[in-house]
Protein backbone atom coordinates (compact mmCIF):
# COMPACT_ATOMS: atom_id res chain seq x y z
CA UNK A 1 0.00 0.00 0.00
CA UNK A 2 1.14 3.55 -0.74
CA UNK A 3 0.80 6.89 0.79
CA UNK A 4 0.86 9.79 -1.64
CA UNK A 5 2.09 12.99 -1.18
CA UNK A 6 0.95 15.73 -3.21
CA UNK A 7 1.91 19.66 -2.52
CA UNK A 8 -0.88 22.22 -4.44
CA UNK A 9 -1.54 25.32 -4.85
CA UNK A 10 -4.91 24.66 -6.20
CA UNK A 11 -4.20 26.01 -9.62
CA UNK A 12 -4.48 22.83 -11.83
CA UNK A 13 -7.70 22.54 -13.50
CA UNK A 14 -6.79 19.07 -13.79
CA UNK A 15 -6.42 18.17 -10.35
CA UNK A 16 -9.84 17.12 -8.93
CA UNK A 17 -9.81 14.61 -11.46
CA UNK A 18 -6.30 13.60 -10.55
CA UNK A 19 -7.57 13.35 -6.96
CA UNK A 20 -10.20 11.01 -7.55
CA UNK A 21 -8.45 8.70 -9.60
CA UNK A 22 -5.92 8.58 -7.10
CA UNK A 23 -8.27 7.68 -4.60
CA UNK A 24 -10.03 4.88 -6.44
CA UNK A 25 -6.69 2.88 -6.94
CA UNK A 26 -6.91 -0.02 -3.89
CA UNK A 27 -3.43 0.33 -3.55
CA UNK A 28 -3.19 3.79 -2.25
CA UNK A 29 -4.16 3.66 1.28
CA UNK A 30 -4.04 7.20 2.28
CA UNK A 31 -3.55 10.63 0.46
CA UNK A 32 -1.84 13.35 2.01
CA UNK A 33 -2.14 16.78 0.44
CA UNK A 34 0.09 19.75 1.38
CA UNK A 35 -2.43 22.92 1.03
CA UNK A 36 0.62 25.49 0.44
CA UNK A 37 -2.15 28.41 -0.32
CA UNK A 38 -5.39 27.79 1.92
CA UNK A 39 -6.90 31.19 0.71
CA UNK A 40 -7.81 28.77 -2.38
CA UNK A 41 -8.63 25.68 -1.40
CA UNK A 42 -11.70 24.52 -3.23
CA UNK A 43 -14.36 22.63 -1.70
CA UNK A 44 -14.71 19.66 -3.74
CA UNK A 45 -16.30 16.69 -2.41
CA UNK A 46 -13.49 14.61 -3.06
CA UNK A 47 -11.64 16.50 -0.08
CA UNK A 48 -13.62 14.84 2.60
CA UNK A 49 -13.06 11.36 0.80
CA UNK A 50 -11.77 9.21 4.08
CA UNK A 51 -8.13 8.51 2.23
CA UNK A 52 -7.36 12.34 1.97
CA UNK A 53 -5.71 14.02 4.92
CA UNK A 54 -5.30 18.07 3.94
CA UNK A 55 -2.16 19.58 5.83
CA UNK A 56 -2.56 23.23 5.52
CA UNK A 57 1.00 24.95 6.88
CA UNK A 58 0.45 28.76 8.69
CA UNK A 59 2.73 29.76 5.58
CA UNK A 60 3.42 28.04 1.82
CA UNK A 61 6.16 25.38 2.58
CA UNK A 62 7.67 25.15 -1.22
CA UNK A 63 8.01 22.25 -2.98
CA UNK A 64 11.34 20.70 -1.16
CA UNK A 65 9.73 21.27 2.10
CA UNK A 66 6.30 20.22 1.52
CA UNK A 67 8.29 16.76 0.40
CA UNK A 68 10.22 15.95 3.74
CA UNK A 69 7.24 16.85 5.30
CA UNK A 70 4.52 14.59 3.56
CA UNK A 71 7.12 11.27 4.39
CA UNK A 72 7.42 12.06 8.03
CA UNK A 73 3.36 12.18 7.94
CA UNK A 74 3.19 9.28 5.50
CA UNK A 75 1.68 6.03 7.05
CA UNK A 76 3.43 3.93 4.91
CA UNK A 77 6.96 3.01 4.30
CA UNK A 78 5.98 3.06 0.04
CA UNK A 79 5.41 6.82 -0.50
CA UNK A 80 4.53 8.53 -3.88
CA UNK A 81 5.66 12.30 -4.56
CA UNK A 82 3.35 13.40 -6.69
CA UNK A 83 2.29 16.54 -8.78
CA UNK A 84 -1.25 18.02 -9.20
CA UNK A 85 -1.24 18.62 -12.79
CA UNK A 86 -0.66 15.25 -14.10
CA UNK A 87 -3.05 12.96 -16.13
CA UNK A 88 -1.65 8.95 -16.21
CA UNK A 89 -2.65 5.42 -16.02
CA UNK A 90 -3.70 4.90 -12.23
CA UNK A 91 -2.61 1.41 -12.79
CA UNK A 92 0.88 2.61 -12.12
CA UNK A 93 0.20 2.10 -8.51
CA UNK A 94 -0.57 -1.62 -9.00
CA UNK A 95 2.33 -1.87 -10.99
CA UNK A 96 4.29 -0.64 -8.58
CA UNK A 97 3.12 -2.63 -5.87
CA UNK A 98 5.37 -5.28 -7.31
CA UNK A 99 8.79 -3.06 -6.39
CA UNK A 100 8.54 -2.30 -3.05
CA UNK A 101 12.37 -3.17 -2.49
CA UNK A 102 13.19 -0.06 -5.15
CA UNK A 103 14.62 2.69 -3.58
CA UNK A 104 13.66 5.65 -5.93
CA UNK A 105 11.59 5.35 -8.87
CA UNK A 106 10.41 8.45 -11.48
CA UNK A 107 8.93 9.13 -13.84
CA UNK A 108 10.36 9.99 -17.61
CA UNK A 109 8.19 11.55 -19.93
CA UNK A 110 10.01 11.35 -23.04
CA UNK A 111 8.98 7.26 -23.26
CA UNK A 112 5.02 7.21 -23.19
CA UNK A 113 4.23 4.03 -24.91
CA UNK A 114 2.55 1.75 -23.11
CA UNK A 115 3.37 -0.74 -21.27
CA UNK A 116 4.80 0.30 -17.99
CA UNK A 117 7.84 -0.32 -17.40
CA UNK A 118 10.86 0.11 -15.42
CA UNK A 119 14.45 0.99 -16.64
CA UNK A 120 17.74 1.70 -14.71
CA UNK A 121 18.49 5.66 -14.68
CA UNK A 122 21.82 7.43 -15.80
CA UNK A 123 20.71 11.07 -14.87
CA UNK A 124 17.77 12.80 -13.63
CA UNK A 125 15.20 13.04 -16.96
CA UNK A 126 12.53 15.50 -18.05
CA UNK A 127 9.70 14.93 -15.61
CA UNK A 128 11.48 13.24 -12.35
CA UNK A 129 10.22 14.94 -9.89
CA UNK A 130 6.87 14.92 -11.22
CA UNK A 131 5.68 11.37 -10.11
CA UNK A 132 8.65 9.32 -7.64
CA UNK A 133 8.44 6.74 -5.66
CA UNK A 134 10.11 6.44 -2.89
CA UNK A 135 11.02 3.95 0.48
CA UNK A 136 10.35 6.39 3.83
CA UNK A 137 13.02 4.08 5.36
CA UNK A 138 15.69 5.39 2.94
CA UNK A 139 14.52 8.67 2.25
CA UNK A 140 17.02 11.32 2.07
CA UNK A 141 15.66 14.81 3.49
CA UNK A 142 16.23 17.19 1.42
CA UNK A 143 18.76 20.50 3.14
CA UNK A 144 17.19 23.22 4.18
CA UNK A 145 19.66 25.37 1.76
CA UNK A 146 17.04 23.62 -1.40
CA UNK A 147 13.27 24.55 -0.88
CA UNK A 148 12.24 24.94 -4.12
CA UNK A 149 14.42 23.76 -6.74
CA UNK A 150 16.57 20.18 -7.68
CA UNK A 151 14.65 18.30 -4.45
CA UNK A 152 14.52 15.48 -7.29
CA UNK A 153 18.52 15.81 -8.92
CA UNK A 154 19.54 15.89 -4.61
CA UNK A 155 17.58 12.68 -4.27
CA UNK A 156 18.80 11.27 -7.11
CA UNK A 157 22.49 11.96 -6.07
CA UNK A 158 22.15 10.51 -3.17
CA UNK A 159 21.11 7.35 -3.87
CA UNK A 160 23.85 6.96 -6.66
CA UNK A 161 26.51 7.98 -3.97
CA UNK A 162 24.67 5.30 -1.54
CA UNK A 163 25.63 2.95 -4.32
CA UNK A 164 21.36 2.50 -4.69
CA UNK A 165 20.07 1.75 -8.69
CA UNK A 166 17.43 4.42 -9.65
CA UNK A 167 14.82 4.08 -12.26
CA UNK A 168 13.05 5.26 -14.92
CA UNK A 169 9.36 4.75 -15.12
CA UNK A 170 8.13 4.59 -18.60
CA UNK A 171 4.86 4.29 -20.49
CA UNK A 172 2.43 5.63 -17.78
CA UNK A 173 2.56 9.49 -18.34
CA UNK A 174 -0.04 10.94 -20.25
CA UNK A 175 -0.29 14.70 -20.30
CA UNK A 176 1.02 17.71 -17.62
CA UNK A 177 -0.43 20.93 -17.80
CA UNK A 178 2.88 22.73 -18.57
CA UNK A 179 2.71 26.43 -16.54
CA UNK A 180 0.48 25.63 -13.87
CA UNK A 181 2.35 23.41 -11.24
CA UNK A 182 5.63 23.61 -12.88
CA UNK A 183 6.07 27.00 -14.53
CA UNK A 184 3.82 29.17 -12.77
CA UNK A 185 4.18 27.29 -9.58
CA UNK A 186 8.13 28.41 -9.62
CA UNK A 187 6.96 31.82 -10.38
CA UNK A 188 4.73 32.26 -7.72
CA UNK A 189 7.22 30.40 -4.84
CA UNK A 190 10.34 32.40 -5.89
CA UNK A 191 8.81 35.84 -5.53
CA UNK A 192 7.56 34.73 -2.13
CA UNK A 193 10.30 33.03 -1.43
CA UNK A 194 12.46 36.21 -1.58
CA UNK A 195 10.12 38.38 -0.17
CA UNK A 196 10.40 36.00 2.97
CA UNK A 197 14.10 35.40 3.36
CA UNK A 198 15.22 38.40 1.94
CA UNK A 199 17.68 39.19 -1.00
CA UNK A 200 20.82 37.43 0.36
CA UNK A 201 20.13 34.33 1.12
CA UNK A 202 17.64 34.55 -2.04
CA UNK A 203 20.99 34.78 -4.29
CA UNK A 204 22.63 32.03 -2.37
CA UNK A 205 20.05 29.20 -2.97
CA UNK A 206 19.84 30.73 -6.65
CA UNK A 207 23.34 30.03 -6.74
CA UNK A 208 22.94 26.44 -5.47
CA UNK A 209 20.40 25.80 -7.59
CA UNK A 210 23.09 27.15 -10.43
CA UNK A 211 25.23 24.67 -9.78
CA UNK A 212 22.58 22.08 -8.78
CA UNK A 213 22.77 20.29 -12.17
CA UNK A 214 26.43 19.66 -11.92
CA UNK A 215 26.43 18.62 -8.46
CA UNK A 216 23.32 16.62 -8.42
CA UNK A 217 22.19 15.59 -11.87
CA UNK A 218 25.34 13.45 -12.76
Amino acid sequence: MFTVVIPTMWQAETFEEELTSVCSSSFVNDVIIINNDYKKMPNWRILNYYKIMIVSPPRNLIVNPSWNLGVRLAKNNNICLLNDDLTFDISIFEFMSNHLDKNLCGLRMENIDPPIKLSIAEYRCLGFGCMMFLRKDTYDFIPSTLRLFHGDDYLFRMNKIKGNEVYYIDGCFNNQVWGVTSKQGVEVNSRKLFDEIGEEQYELERLINEKSNFLYAK
